[in-house]
């Protein structure tokens, strides 16, 4: 209802434009009524461009819009505002050649436009004339150099090139021109943003730089992403002197202490970088990336205080599953595996009970089911493992592993074959398939084709114990006791070696 009165504002314009001659009685003076060719030009010019917004703010139809504008653009080419209207027109409708002939026209009469040199750049960079829009955009500089647009259009169009350092010059001049900065400093930091998730850190650096130096004193957030930058250009002692700077100007930074820490890791430095880590946990007790990765840290050194650690963190968050996933596979890793089932089981309580469509990743039903065939409960191991490929069914460690389980139990020989074979084609050559390929075989009573996949396997894994026991086994089978005795002689030997090295 409200756009059935929107053209009585723009009505005036039609009654008193002088572009419409009503008949009525002639003037009793000398003086003539007729328009000189000039006035009638503009008469016209400004009766279509009524019409134009009579059309715009009434109907909405932007095409019989964009028609009364050019008709106002053809009476009067040079209006430098219809001009800027018709060209923004046209390239709407990506009509970009249209829009470049009728900028080209207007600069003939305002050639110390920066408005319509700005459009002329940014037409010609749509039409992919990227000289002719360099000079546009130069020209804009030339013209207002006190303002940001220029600088910042010039130097987008050379990072889009690909031209880094050509940029920065334009944005060095910007810089050392324009009273109000921000602009510059916000095309800089988005730049940095793009290289830096672009793989190309080395070039976000120099981006990061500018924004520190000229955006706002202590700029916490513009020196993390500069020190980000920095490490991940391998320049990690530049990273760390800034990221240190950071700490000095606001000692809570979470997001710094945390990369200064996995810094400090990354250069061996591991008491330096749980110092950190435990400032985060102490700051944000409920910050779990500082706890796993304090606890990754100390694992490699004290397995037993990483658990503890974790264990920790789960009881001040008993309702977070990642952190029971990776207690989970602390326990596995000390050979704890009831523990781990426990943990594993209580993830997925947790994610079932959550409200939406909330899935559990392939390899935790890997992990869970390997914690189970260790800890001896076989049919949950097979039934979780069967879930994984179901999941994934190119997960060549499930189908190895799932194929395996069967054998060691003598059942679903066949489909075990077919999984072991599938797994062997996304990881040709892999020792501990070629030794489930053969065990099935085993199992199968095709002991000479066992010996054939277990000899290859034992020449990619010379010293496990449990190849070198099924090719005991399998001489053993056919017939050769001598040879069954001597692996299995090795085995044994081996497995206790690698007891002993566990205990210590």
């Amino acid at each position: 209802m409200r756009a059935g009165f929107q053209w009585l504002a723009v009505l005036p314009l039609l009654v008193l434009s002088g572009c419409v001659t009503f008949p009525g009685r002639e003037a009793s003076g000398e003086a003539s009524m007729a328009l000189s060719a000039e006035e009638e030009r503009f008469a016209e010019a400004l009766a279509s461009y009524s019409l134009a917004l009579v059309s715009e703010a009434t109907l909405g139809a932007y095409q019989d819009a964009l028609t009364y504008l050019r008709a106002a653009g053809a009476a009067d080419p040079g209006n430098l505002s219809l001009a800027l209207k018709v060209a923004a027109g046209h390239l709407a409708r990506k009509e970009y050649d249209a829009a470049e002939v009728v900028l080209r026209r207007v600069l003939l009469h305002h050639p110390d436009s920066p408005a319509a040199h700005l459009v002329l750049g940014i037409t010609c960079q749509l039409l992919q004339k990227g000289r002719c829009a360099e000079r546009a955009f130069g020209t804009v500089i030339r013209l207002n150099p006190g303002h940001p647009d220029g600088y910042i259009r010039l130097a987008s169009l050379r990072v889009a090139g690909g031209r880094y350092r050509a940029a920065l010059s334009v944005l060095d001049r910007g810089f050392s021109r324009v009273g109000g900065k921000m602009p510059l400093v916000s095309f800089c930091d988005e730049v940095g943003r793009l290289c830096l998730a672009g793989g190309q850190p080395g070039w976000a650096i120099p981006f990061f730089e500018r924004v520190v130096r000229h955006g706002p004193t202590e700029n916490v957030l513009a020196r993390e992403k500069l020190a980000r930058a920095q490490a991940a250009a391998g320049r990690s002692r530049e990273a760390i002197e800034g990221l240190l700077e950071v700490s000095r100007l606001q000692p809570n930074h979470i997001q710094a202490a945390l990369l200064l820490g996995e810094i400090y890791e990354s250069q061996g430095e591991n008491e330096k970088a749980a110092e950190q880590f435990t400032r985060v946990i102490q700051s944000e007790p409920g910050d779990m990336a500082a706890v796993l990765r304090l606890a990754h840290l100390r694992l490699k050194e004290r397995p037993e205080l990483a658990v503890g650690i974790v264990e920790d963190a789960v009881r001040r968050k008993p309702d977070e599953p990642l952190v029971r996933v990776y207690l989970g596979l602390l326990y596995a890793r000390l050979d704890r595996y009831a523990d781990a089932v426990r943990e594993y089981a209580k993830v997925e309580e947790q994610v079932q009970a959550l409200e939406g469509a909330q899935e559990l990743l392939p390899q935790f039903y890997f992990w869970y089911g390997s914690a189970c065939e260790r800890a001896g409960r076989l049919e949950e191991a097979e039934r979780l493992l069967a879930l994984c490929v179901q999941k994934q069914p190119d997960s060549a460690q499930a189908l190895n592993y799932l194929a395996y389980l069967w054998a060691e139990k003598g059942v679903h020989l066949d489909r075990a074959l077919e999984y072991v074979t599938r797994a062997l084609e996304r990881m040709p050559g892999e020792g501990a398939f070629l030794d489930t390929l053969g065990w099935i075989h085993y199992r199968k009573g095709n002991y000479a084709t066992a010996l054939k996949y277990l000899e290859k396997a034992v020449r990619v894994m010379p010293d496990d114990p449990v190849i070198l026991e099924h090719l005991g086994d399998t001489w053993q089978a056919l017939g050769k006791p001598g040879k069954a005795r001597r692996f299995w002689v090795r085995s044994l030997q081996l497995d206790q070696e690698q007891s002993t090295k566990e205990r210590e």
